[in-house]
Formats: structure tokens, C-alpha cells, sequence
């Protein structure tokens, strides 16, 4: 796949002929998707750029009611979610989605429809582990037995047969 600056000068020759162009970044908890969100806009220009952040659409009802919590897909407020996306699109030239399940929603209401590209952030099960535990902990038992087995769930949704299939994968422990 292109490394960072090759993507990262492509877009820019899209960008020309769309009125907004919308990017998509997504990967487990802990990667870097705030971070490279936050590093894009300002090299993009921050008054042009609008960043959504898919955590602000989790639903204290909908984890509550979904299998695996917060860790769920059900936990987004998917609706919501692509509304402010679709709202960003109208007034900003660049518009950036971060988030652990950003390219799990599908049509109808979908957000992943509506990006132009998407972004994967790689990280390795111990990395994961270990910035989970250094910022937001969990037991152990819940990170082996819920938050990695969803996510690996989601990669395999992302990267298989049918999948969006990101067209940038990072390494996450890479600055």
C-alpha cells in the first residue's frame, strides 16, 4: 500500500473536484485516531476542517442494551452520528470521522458511505493492552474476553470479503 506522504499528497489532487472531501479513520481503542485527526485538521487548516468524533455518539441506553457494551457497534448512535457528518459536509471544506467503529456503519443511515478515504490504524494486541491499561484500565478478563475479540471481529468486517477495505493502513506505534 502508498506510506503516509504518498496518501497523504494524493487526496489533495481529489480534494480539487469534490466540494468537501471526507476522511475516515479508524482502528482499536488507543491507536492514534484523535491524534492523527488533530494532526490532519490543523495541517489542513482548522477554520476548513471539521473533526467528528464517533465517541460523542455512544449511548449510555444503546451499551446498555447491547451485547458487549460499550465495546459493541451498537453502542453508536449510527443516525446521529451521520447526520453531524452529513451537516460538517455542507459548510466545511474537509471533514475528518475518527473512531473505533467509523467504518461499521453501513447503509441505510450509514457513515462509511460517505467517505472518500478511509484511514486504518494497526496496533498489536499487547500495544493495545498496554495503552489501555496506562490510560482508561480494564480487568484483564475484559479486555481477553470483550474489548479485543470485538475489535478483531471488526477488523475481519473491514478487511474481509465485502468489506470497506481502508485504503491506508498505519502503524500505530510509529509516530
Amino acid at each position: 500500500g502508498p506510506t503516509f506522504r504518498e496518501w497523504y499528497g494524493s487526496f489533495f489532487v481529489f480534494a480539487r473536484d469534490a466540494p468537501t472531501l471526507v476522511i475516515g479513520i479508524s482502528g482499536c481503542t488507543r491507536s492514534g485516531k484523535s491524534t492523527l485527526a488533530s494532526v490532519l485538521a490543523k495541517a489542513l487548516g482548522a477554520s476548513k476542517t471539521a473533526v467528528i468524533r464517533q465517541d460523542r455518539f455512544a449511548s449510555k441506553g444503546l451499551a446498555a442494551q447491547a451485547e458487549g457494551g460499550w465495546e459493541s457497534t451498537d453502542s453508536i448512535d449510527f443516525k446521529a452520528f451521520r447526520d453531524v457528518v452529513v451537516e460538517a459536509s455542507k459548510s466545511k471544506h474537509f471533514v475528518i470521522v475518527e473512531g473505533f467503529r467509523a467504518f461499521a456503519s453501513r447503509p441505510p443511515g450509514g457513515v462509511v458511505d460517505l467517505l472518500h478515504h478511509l484511514v486504518w490504524i494497526e496496533l498489536s494486541r499487547e500495544a493495545c493492552y498496554e495503552r489501555r491499561m496506562a490510560t482508561t484500565r480494564v480487568t484483564e478478563e475484559y479486555f481477553d474476553r470483550n474489548l479485543w475479540p470485538r475489535h478483531y471481529k471488526y477488523w475481519e468486517s473491514c478487511f474481509g470479503e465485502g468489506g470497506p477495505m481502508p485504503q491506508l493502513v498505519l502503524d500505530g506505534t510509529k509516530p
